[in-house]
């Protein structure tokens, strides 16, 4: 991408409108412009009185956490990282309270290679956060090519993309009727697709989504958490490959299979991170279209060679990390 240093309104059109057509040729998958949200303070103030109810760890200093996602924007104009903060263009009228999570706009939907999919949030305080951002699809004119119905439960966090394999993962979040829903639409548009379980119900909100546990990166290349390397783990993942055949139908290819086991098969770089650093939301690294790895947690950035950290510890008491807090729909 070219290294042009751009915020605000990121010197996109916003009276452009892209066509959709169902039949174009598959694109490669590109992050382009980031869409971001800067922490709101009366919804912080407000989800602080009723952290659970909000989905927070603990409560949060406003201020701080204001500061750190304004040093995050620094840094990707350093690395001519260009996004957009849709906090500018939020209707004033939208109550403060609606706005609690929407830091992390990666969950309410998905940008694959055959478009942008609206998702849909399983915990029902989060409902507001899609609705805003499909008005800020609308108002930016960014096509949708489907909208998760009730029973299909689809969360951004969740979805992966690296080289030509998706990876979806399924659990506290996301479940297998969006997962092989989006399969039987041919919507994927990667070459392989790889649907994540777990063994056994996994709740923890450190873990709910699988950008939390597991990211790859570069080409090949990936953090996972400790835990999912022990075959006997009460945490382990095991993964389905699908194969995109001729007719544009995906075909199971083989039997499910550990994740790691299936990293490992497919010749990844894998990269192990301790308990403490998945706290610390290591594996929920950004990759930048430069190809700089962001991070924001110390063993993390040890080893990662060339990777920049960014401090996000106050964000962090809002169960989300910089890859939680980004997304794309341009």
């Amino acid at each position: 991408m070219a290294n042009t240093r751009t915020h605000k309104n990121s010197g996109i059109n916003k009276n452009k409108t892209r066509k959709n057509k169902k039949n174009s040729p598959v694109k490669p998958y590109k992050g382009e412009t980031l869409v971001m949200f800067t922490p709101n303070k009366k919804a912080i103030e407000i989800a602080n009185k009723d952290p659970i109810k909000y989905l927070y760890r603990d409560t949060v200093n406003a201020d701080k956490a204001i500061k750190e996602h304004q040093g995050f924007k620094k840094i990707l104009r350093e690395q001519g990282q260009k996004y957009i903060d849709i906090s500018e263009y939020i209707p004033k009228d939208t109550p403060s309270e609606y706005l609690a999570n929407l830091l992390y706009t990666r969950d309410p939907f998905i940008k694959t290679p055959k478009g942008l999919i609206l998702g849909n949030m399983k915990e029902p305080i989060r409902i507001h956060d899609r609705e805003n951002i499909e008005k800020m699809m609308k108002k930016f004119h960014q096509p949708i090519v489907y909208k998760c119905t009730d029973d299909e439960k689809l969360e951004g966090g969740d979805f992966l993309i690296n080289c030509d394999t998706a990876f979806i993962g399924t659990g506290a979040r996301s479940n297998m009727a969006a997962a092989k829903k989006l399969l039987k639409l041919g919507l994927y548009g990667t070459q392989k697709v790889v649907i994540i379980y777990p063994v056994k119900p996994d709740k923890s909100m450190y873990r709910i989504h699988l950008d939390c546990i597991f990211s790859p990166f570069g080409c090949k290349q990936c953090v996972i958490w400790n835990d999912l390397t022990h075959k006997n783990s009460i945490h382990k993942r095991m993964a389905i490959e699908y194969v995109l055949q001729n007719n544009g139908a995906y075909k199971k290819n083989g039997k499910a299979k550990n994740l790691v086991d299936y990293l490992k098969d497919n010749n990844y770089n894998i990269i192990v991170l301790s308990n403490e650093s998945q706290h610390n939301y290591g594996a929920n690294i950004l990759e930048l279209e430069n190809g700089t790895i962001l991070v924001q947690d110390k063993e993390t950035h040890r080893k990662i060679k060339g990777s920049i950290f960014v401090p996000f510890h106050e964000i962090h008491k809002m169960y989300g990390g910089l890859h939680c807090s980004t997304n794309s729909f341009f």
